[in-house]
């Protein structure tokens, strides 16, 4: 199967690194996980921006597991945002895996439900982390396929927060969240810090908080 690339250039001045998403050339239904975050919001606008760039040639489904962090709420906030941006029909993310299970496993579980729907592949918008944003946090184990795509594997925060700025979706910053809590933002959880953190790399102030 071969890919049509798209590169993005990111990150401040001391870590500067690429960014490669990559779209099949062949149409394909392409699922992608939306938590409400950062990461995956703007992965979401980065795929369908290309898919039309491209003839539209692909369905790319959202999708969301409804976690404890809040991505019920914000999950769907992000979806009709970038659905409302491209002009698109509005759909909300389909609700899939099991938020029961031990919380890495949830998205291993989102994704046998996504391929189990009719999905062909499926992205995930995680991001390196830095320990001290993963204080009792295990990251999913996933490896990357011809099924399944984690762009953003080798990049951080900081790199995220520069492509938003970039792309000029800086309503993205107040439609997002990142607390380990339900709602609000708590200041001192592992979301909490590693936000604070991208947007100091790039020596900007989150707009969200404002």
């Amino acid at each position: 199967m071969g890919f049509r690339s798209m590169n993005i250039v990111c990150g401040p001045e001391h870590d500067i690194r690429t960014v490669c998403i990559e779209l099949p050339e062949e149409p394909k239904d392409i699922g992608i996980f939306v938590s409400g975050g950062l990461d995956s919001a703007i992965l979401y606008f980065l795929l369908v921006q290309e898919n039309i760039n491209t003839g539209s040639k692909h369905t790319i489904l959202p999708l969301t597991v409804s976690r404890k962090e809040g991505s019920k709420y914000f999950a769907r906030a992000v979806v009709e945002y970038v659905q409302t941006y491209f002009n698109l029909p509005l759909q909300p993310p389909l609700d899939v895996g099991d938020n029961t299970l031990y919380e890495p496993t949830q998205v291993t579980s989102g994704i046998q439900d996504a391929l189990k729907v009719g999905c062909d592949m499926v992205y995930l918008g995680l991001i390196t982390q830095l320990p001290e944003h993963m204080i009792g946090w295990e990251r999913p184990r996933i490896e990357e396929s011809l099924m399944f795509k984690a762009p953003f594997n080798d990049v951080c925060k900081s790199h995220v927060v520069d492509i938003i700025h970039r792309l000029g979706q800086s309503g993205l910053y107040y439609l997002t969240h990142s607390c380990d809590h339900e709602l609000g933002r708590c200041g001192h959880c592992n979301g909490c810090t590693e936000r604070k953190w991208g947007f100091s790399q790039m020596n900007l102030l989150d707009p969200g908080l404002i």
